[in-house]
Order: structure tokens, then sequence, then C-alpha cells
């Protein structure tokens, strides 16, 4: 989906499954809302998308993970079992595709 505006003011990841050292070494990197000419997803189009980064020396999977662009629905969109290395990041596209294959897109 695209967005009204670029600012987005945040993102949740919520993780119910995992320990408070793992869930704190997954961070959102960086995001980008609006997009309209930078990199396209599998289908060309120009979606928002948020990158995820594993800044842990552990690898995580990301099952159980939720994203969210509403503050009030913490659990609008779950992860599936995807493992994100250490060090490593993940491109999550904001697109209202609900994807869970492939390239992830969220149902926002």
């Amino acid at each position: 989906m695209k967005a009204k505006s670029v600012l987005i003011t945040f993102f949740v990841i919520i993780s119910t499954f995992l320990s408070t050292h793992l869930y704190s070494q997954i961070v959102i990197n960086e995001f980008l809302a609006g997009n309209e000419t930078i990199n396209t997803d599998e289908d060309g189009e120009y979606e928002d998308w948020i990158e995820l980064y594993n800044a842990g020396d552990d690898a995580v999977d990301l099952a159980g993970f939720t994203l969210t662009d509403d503050p009030t629905e913490h659990d609008q969109w779950t992860l599936p079992a995807v493992t994100l290395g250490s060090h490593e990041f993940l491109l999550v596209w904001a697109s209202k595709k609900d994807r869970t294959t492939g390239e992830l897109h969220t149902n926002f």
C-alpha cells in the first residue's frame, strides 16, 4: 500500500516466542514509504518496503514475529518461518499483497 505520507511514525516487531536477547538483535534497519522510483518487487511494481537486520551473532528464526503499521494492532502481519542469519538483511514489502513465500509482502 502506498503511504499517504513519506513519514511513517513507526513499525512494531513483536515476538512472544523468542528470548529477550534474540528479540533485541532484530531491528528495522531502513524503510521506504511512498516508493515511486527505487527498487521494484517481483511484479515490477514500486511498493513500500521495510528492511530488517539481525545485529546479533546468532541466527534468528523470525516465525511468530509480527509487523504492523497500526500501533493498536500489534499482530497485523506475521512473518513465516524464515531464518535471518547473523548480520544479514531481509526486505519485506509493505504492499497489501500478503505473501509469505518467495519475496515477502505484508497485508498492509
